[in-house]
Protein backbone atom coordinates (compact mmCIF):
# COMPACT_ATOMS: atom_id res chain seq x y z
CA UNK A 1 0.00 0.00 0.00
CA UNK A 2 2.75 2.46 0.88
CA UNK A 3 5.87 0.40 0.13
CA UNK A 4 6.98 0.69 3.74
CA UNK A 5 9.97 -1.29 4.99
CA UNK A 6 9.83 -2.05 8.70
CA UNK A 7 12.66 -3.34 10.87
CA UNK A 8 11.59 -5.16 14.03
CA UNK A 9 13.38 -3.63 17.02
CA UNK A 10 11.96 -5.74 19.84
CA UNK A 11 8.90 -7.48 21.26
CA UNK A 12 7.60 -7.19 24.79
CA UNK A 13 4.69 -8.07 27.01
CA UNK A 14 2.81 -4.95 28.06
CA UNK A 15 2.15 -4.90 31.79
CA UNK A 16 0.94 -1.97 33.85
CA UNK A 17 1.21 1.40 32.13
CA UNK A 18 2.90 1.33 28.79
CA UNK A 19 3.76 4.24 26.52
CA UNK A 20 2.15 4.66 23.13
CA UNK A 21 3.22 7.07 20.40
CA UNK A 22 1.32 10.29 19.58
CA UNK A 23 -1.29 8.72 17.26
CA UNK A 24 -2.79 5.32 18.09
CA UNK A 25 -5.58 3.54 16.26
CA UNK A 26 -7.40 0.66 17.94
CA UNK A 27 -9.53 -2.00 16.27
CA UNK A 28 -11.64 -4.35 18.35
CA UNK A 29 -12.03 -7.93 17.18
CA UNK A 30 -15.18 -9.78 18.17
CA UNK A 31 -15.87 -13.49 17.95
CA UNK A 32 -13.82 -16.31 19.37
CA UNK A 33 -11.35 -15.21 20.55
CA UNK A 34 -12.06 -11.54 21.30
CA UNK A 35 -9.20 -9.15 20.89
CA UNK A 36 -7.74 -5.78 20.04
CA UNK A 37 -5.11 -4.65 17.58
CA UNK A 38 -3.44 -1.24 18.02
CA UNK A 39 -1.14 0.57 15.66
CA UNK A 40 0.71 3.42 17.31
CA UNK A 41 2.90 5.83 15.35
CA UNK A 42 5.01 8.75 16.37
CA UNK A 43 3.99 12.15 15.07
CA UNK A 44 6.47 12.33 12.19
CA UNK A 45 5.49 8.82 11.06
CA UNK A 46 1.83 9.87 10.98
CA UNK A 47 2.72 12.88 8.83
CA UNK A 48 4.86 10.71 6.54
CA UNK A 49 1.99 8.22 6.12
CA UNK A 50 -0.24 11.05 4.91
CA UNK A 51 2.46 12.09 2.44
CA UNK A 52 2.97 8.54 1.14
CA UNK A 53 -0.71 7.61 0.96
CA UNK A 54 -2.27 10.91 -0.14
CA UNK A 55 0.65 13.04 -1.35
CA UNK A 56 -0.34 15.78 1.11
CA UNK A 57 2.08 17.67 3.34
CA UNK A 58 0.92 18.12 6.92
CA UNK A 59 2.68 19.64 9.92
CA UNK A 60 0.08 19.14 12.64
CA UNK A 61 -2.33 16.43 13.68
CA UNK A 62 -5.54 17.10 11.76
CA UNK A 63 -8.61 15.02 10.90
CA UNK A 64 -6.76 14.00 7.71
CA UNK A 65 -3.90 12.55 9.79
CA UNK A 66 -6.36 10.76 12.08
CA UNK A 67 -8.27 9.26 9.13
CA UNK A 68 -5.06 8.18 7.38
CA UNK A 69 -3.70 6.39 10.44
CA UNK A 70 -7.11 4.78 10.97
CA UNK A 71 -7.18 3.51 7.38
CA UNK A 72 -3.59 2.25 7.56
CA UNK A 73 -4.50 0.39 10.77
CA UNK A 74 -7.55 -1.06 9.04
CA UNK A 75 -5.29 -2.45 6.31
CA UNK A 76 -2.81 -3.89 8.85
CA UNK A 77 -5.61 -5.47 10.91
CA UNK A 78 -7.24 -6.84 7.77
CA UNK A 79 -3.99 -8.53 6.77
CA UNK A 80 -3.63 -9.98 10.26
CA UNK A 81 -7.23 -11.23 10.18
CA UNK A 82 -6.62 -12.87 6.79
CA UNK A 83 -3.73 -14.81 8.32
CA UNK A 84 -6.01 -15.90 11.17
CA UNK A 85 -8.83 -17.08 8.90
CA UNK A 86 -9.19 -20.29 10.93
CA UNK A 87 -10.58 -18.15 13.78
CA UNK A 88 -14.09 -16.72 13.90
CA UNK A 89 -13.22 -13.01 13.98
CA UNK A 90 -15.11 -9.88 12.99
CA UNK A 91 -13.32 -6.52 12.83
CA UNK A 92 -14.76 -3.32 14.23
CA UNK A 93 -14.03 0.16 12.94
CA UNK A 94 -10.80 1.86 14.02
CA UNK A 95 -10.90 4.37 16.85
CA UNK A 96 -8.03 6.83 17.14
CA UNK A 97 -6.54 8.08 20.40
CA UNK A 98 -4.15 11.05 20.46
CA UNK A 99 -1.33 11.60 22.92
CA UNK A 100 1.39 9.55 24.54
CA UNK A 101 -0.32 9.23 27.91
CA UNK A 102 -3.28 7.20 26.69
CA UNK A 103 -4.21 3.88 28.20
CA UNK A 104 -5.74 1.14 26.06
CA UNK A 105 -7.96 -1.41 27.79
CA UNK A 106 -7.29 -4.80 26.23
CA UNK A 107 -9.73 -7.71 26.69
CA UNK A 108 -9.33 -9.54 29.96
CA UNK A 109 -7.96 -11.88 30.84
CA UNK A 110 -5.14 -11.29 28.41
CA UNK A 111 -1.58 -10.08 28.41
CA UNK A 112 -1.01 -7.66 25.55
CA UNK A 113 2.10 -7.94 23.45
CA UNK A 114 3.82 -5.15 21.54
CA UNK A 115 6.12 -5.34 18.56
CA UNK A 116 8.25 -2.23 18.05
CA UNK A 117 9.48 -1.30 14.58
CA UNK A 118 11.76 1.32 13.12
CA UNK A 119 11.15 2.60 9.62
CA UNK A 120 12.29 5.43 7.37
CA UNK A 121 9.06 7.19 8.40
CA UNK A 122 9.64 6.90 12.15
CA UNK A 123 8.83 4.55 15.00
CA UNK A 124 5.77 2.31 14.82
CA UNK A 125 4.36 -0.08 17.41
CA UNK A 126 1.79 -2.82 16.89
CA UNK A 127 0.15 -4.05 20.09
CA UNK A 128 -2.38 -6.86 20.32
CA UNK A 129 -4.14 -9.13 22.78
CA UNK A 130 -6.66 -11.94 22.54
CA UNK A 131 -8.95 -13.47 25.14
CA UNK A 132 -11.29 -16.45 24.85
Amino acid sequence: MVGLTLKKVNMELLQGRYPFHEVTAVIQLSGNPRGSICLSVERRAAFALVKKMLDENVTEITPLVVDTVAEFTNVVAGCAKANLNHLDLEMGLPNVVLGTDCRIAFPSPSVPMAVHFSSPLGRIMVAFAFST
